[in-house]
């Protein structure tokens, strides 16, 4: 890449734990920044110039079609927003099955004050038990009351809705919403994905089928029962929705095909949704572990539109892919090791 500039915060084993009635000032990522690359243990993920350059070139084409400011997705700043403070925040389950919520603090460089030097705010303890899931889906209004929520699969395959309650509390107590999920492979929240006003999930099936199950906007039964395919020949794994980075107002799909290879794949309207036409590769990912869609969480001052963000746990490390850096399409920033225990979400 043409250029990267990584930031060294503290790591998350230095954090004391920290209750759920956040009464500490101890701030997660705090000290001072330094432009000094770091080399981790390998090398990490990197994207070609034609693939940036084939994003960027996306956007101007929809910034131009749209008029002055594009349409962005209107979910982008708050995208798995769970705190409901209008900054998006990152969710990880540690070893020992506690559940931590990292709220974002609305980080802008260059800037003065918090925000100059801190990604993520003190971080609220949610308890042990946590590990009982095999997925966590952060994003997604799933009763439409305008509170994020999020959607746990167990390891028997039950689906547990817990509800926003938009405090520090963060949620209720979780209720069963589905059954026989474990045939999924993987189970990924994705917004508003067609169009109706009422955020979605799509289900990866083993045999790579990809299924959308429509939102109904009822934390009873979040889920329509009659899913749409929508792909096939996903055998892949790292599916996720980042937000909108296209500037086309609809959310992109990051997927890593068998081969270990990094695809972006625009959506558009319609009954196939995906849009294979316009995908962009972005090379070797081999050495990525986990991806979590965590909205604007780092923005350069001036940035105009704001895009969301991918964070990356690669080897130990966790660095933030940021879409709206002077470097466009992306800049890479390091946050951290000692993440290659936590599932982050």
């Amino acid at each position: 890449m043409s250029k990267s500039l990584f930031r060294r915060v503290a790591r998350p084993s230095a954090i004391a734990l920290i209750a759920a009635t956040v009464t500490a000032t101890t701030v997660l990522f705090g000290g001072a920044a330094s432009a000094a690359p770091d080399s981790g243990n390998g090398s990490t993920p990197s994207v070609s110039d034609a693939a940036r350059a084939k994003i960027a070139a996306m956007a101007s084409k929809n910034r131009k079609a749209k008029g002055a400011k594009a349409r962005l997705a209107s979910d982008n700043l708050t995208f798995g927003d769970v705190t409901a403070d209008g900054n998006p925040d990152l969710g990880a389950v540690d070893s020992t099955g506690r559940l931590w919520i990292y709220p974002g603090t609305g980080y802008v460089y260059p800037g003065t004050g918090p925000r100059s030097t801190r990604v993520f705010g003190v971080r609220i303890d949610l308890g042990r038990g946590w590990d009982q899931f095999t997925t966590i889906v952060k994003h997604g209004d799933w009763n439409n009351d305008g509170k994020p929520d999020i959607l746990a699969r167990n390891t028997a395959g039950a689906l547990i809705f817990y509800e926003g309650t938009g405090t520090s509390a963060v949620f209720k107590p979780g209720k069963q919403v589905g059954r026989s999920w474990q045939s999924f492979k993987s189970i990924v929240g994705t917004g508003d994905f067609n169009s109706d006003g009422l955020d979605d999930l799509i289900a990866q099936k083993t045999n790579g089928d990809l299924l959308l199950y429509r939102g109904t906007g009822n934390g009873a039964n979040p889920l329509a029962g009659s899913p749409a395919t929508i792909g096939t020949s996903y055998r892949g794994d790292l599916l996720t929705a980042i937000g909108d980075i296209t500037e086309d107002g609809r959310t992109e799909l990051f997927y890593r095909d068998a081969a270990d290879k990094m695809w972006v794949y625009p959506s558009r309207d319609g009954s196939s949704p995906i849009d294979h036409t316009s995908k962009v590769d972005f090379g070797d990912w081999s050495g990525v572990n986990q991806l979590a869609a965590v909205g604007n969480v780092y923005s350069d001052a001036g940035a105009d539109p704001l895009y969301p963000d991918l964070l990356i746990q690669w080897q130990n490390t966790l660095e933030v892919f940021a879409f709206d850096t002077a470097d466009a399409p992306y800049e890479e920033f390091f946050l951290g090791r000692g993440w290659d225990a936590l599932y982050v979400f």
